[in-house]
């Protein structure tokens, strides 16, 4: 969308927020995607985002949506892009997300999925671009395949509980012999 998150707010509420406010190329990387099979999904801090889309027009294009108004935590906090992963029946590590702020980048990374930056203030992501117009279903995938996280972040945790888990018990165990 064009102009801050002031400025979307104030278009919502007179009325005036229309398709002429999608960025160049979102429309068409939408319809691209959805004609290759791309699932897409929105991982909004925004509480409007169903209203942002359907206003806009872009709701048909899109297949799952987390915003703020089912997050408890915000970005750079990963928990809106694992809900978006979530909706879409995705593991996280097998998606891809596309930012134009640096939080947002941090909050894709966490989530352990592949970040595409848009513009000067997506620092941090694995590739960048300057604009929307500037992706396609063809460098998204080759950015996917370039970049591809092979790491499971709920294994990585799992594997760090397990160990305190087995480190914890066995302190407990052994504390448990000990007369006070």
């Amino acid at each position: 969308m064009r102009g801050g998150h002031a400025r979307r707010a104030g278009l919502l509420r007179h009325g005036g927020m229309t398709a002429a406010d999608v960025l160049p190329g979102a429309r068409d990387l939408l319809v691209a995607l959805r004609t290759a099979g791309i699932r897409t999904g929105i991982a909004s801090a925004s509480r409007n985002a169903p209203l942002v889309l359907a206003r806009t027009g872009l709701a048909p294009l899109i297949d799952a949506v987390a915003d703020g108004s089912i997050v408890t935590a915000s970005k750079p906090d990963p928990q809106v892009f694992y809900l978006a992963a979530q909706r879409l029946r995705c593991l996280p590590w097998a998606c891809l997300g596309v930012e134009d702020s640096a939080s947002g980048v941090q909050s894709i990374r966490r989530a352990g999925m592949v970040a595409v930056g848009i513009g000067e203030h997506a620092a941090g992501a694995d590739t960048g671009v300057a604009a929307t117009a500037d992706l396609s279903v063809a460098s998204l995938r080759a950015i996917f395949a370039t970049h591809e996280n092979r790491t499971n972040p709920y294994l990585e945790r799992t594997m760090a509980r397990t160990a305190e888990d087995q480190r914890t018990n066995y302190a407990q165990t052994l504390a448990a012999g000990v007369k006070k």
